[in-house]
C-alpha cells in the first residue's frame, strides 16, 4: 500500500492493518472532499474530488470551482506516476485519489 490515505474509517483509520502512516507516502488525514457530507457518499451523485484552491470540477454543478482550503491529497501521489494529464494549475506531482492523474 503505498501513496494512500485512510482516514474516519468505521472503527479507526487502519482497521485490521497496522498503522500504515508515514509509511511509504501513506496519510491519515481528512481529505476535504467537495461534498463533505458523509451520508451523501452512498449515493450516485458524490463529489469526492479533493478541494483544491487551485480549482477542482463539480461534478454536481458541472463547473469549475475554487475552494478556500485544500486537500491533503492535493500533489500527494507518487512522485514517479505522470501527472501531465491533471489540469492546470498543476503542482508538478500526482494527487492521491480517485481522480489523480486526471483531466
Amino acid at each position: 500500500m503505498t501513496y494512500c490515505d485512510f482516514h474516519g474509517n468505521s472503527g479507526g483509520d487502519y482497521v485490521n492493518w497496522p498503522d500504515q502512516t508515514g509509511k511509504n507516502g501513506n496519510i491519515s488525514q481528512d481529505p476535504l472532499f467537495g461534498d463533505a457530507d458523509e451520508d451523501h457518499f452512498h449515493m450516485a451523485n458524490a463529489d469526492v474530488h479533493e478541494k483544491s484552491k487551485g480549482g477542482r470540477y463539480n461534478p454536481t454543478t458541472k463547473t469549475w470551482v475554487v475552494d478556500a482550503v485544500q486537500s491533503p491529497c492535493i500533489d500527494a501521489g507518487d512522485p514517479k506516476s505522470p501527472f501531465a494529464k491533471e489540469p492546470m494549475p498543476s503542482g508538478g506531482r500526482i494527487n492521491m485519489g480517485a481522480y489523480g492523474g486526471m483531466p
